[in-house]
């Protein structure tokens, strides 16, 4: 049974709400952007490895910044997935940005949180705000430009080449 706290409605689409609660944040973006079964996602395991052919030096320094799950494009990690919907803690999202930008091989991310998603410049990192870049999207933008059929396309770079990537 599921507690009347435990779901959210976050967007209402073609008349129904969808759904929201714990780790089913992440599943629910994945199926938005036609990603969830693409088989170019792929969760973390047990054993904190992801099962997809990576570099060795790109899985070890994965096994340290621990993402959710990651967008995997010729065997290069090119979106890390956050999953913060049971943390409260801004001290583990500052430690993320750190991690992923230096990390330097996935330039977006996006962190999942109770309320919001956000998504971020991995390759731009401020100091002064301890953060990376954040990418200022709607939700209907984001679906859009990072849709599976943008991603493979190309469609989704290009955007963030001239946009962001400057």
């Amino acid at each position: 049974m599921i507690s009347k706290r435990d779901l959210r409605k976050v967007k209402q689409k073609n008349g129904e709400y969808i759904i929201r609660m714990g780790k089913k944040n992440l599943d629910n973006l994945l199926a938005q952007l036609e990603l969830k079964d693409s088989g170019a996602v792929f969760f973390i395991n047990k054993e904190n490895k992801f099962d997809v052919l990576l570099h060795f030096d790109v899985q070890k320094k994965l096994e340290l910044i621990k993402p959710d799950a990651i967008y995997v494009f010729n065997k290069q990690p090119f979106i890390l997935f956050f999953d913060l919907t049971n943390e409260n803690n801004e001290e583990i999202e500052t430690d993320i940005h750190k991690k992923v930008w230096s990390f330097d091989n996935s330039p977006v991310i996006f962190v999942i949180k109770d309320k919001d998603i956000s998504v971020y410049n991995a390759l731009n990192y401020t100091q002064k705000d301890n953060s990376l870049e954040k990418i200022d999207i709607s939700d209907e933008e984001l679906e859009k430009q990072f849709s599976f059929w943008n991603l493979q396309s190309g469609a989704t770079w290009k955007w963030l080449q001239e946009d962001y990537f400057i």
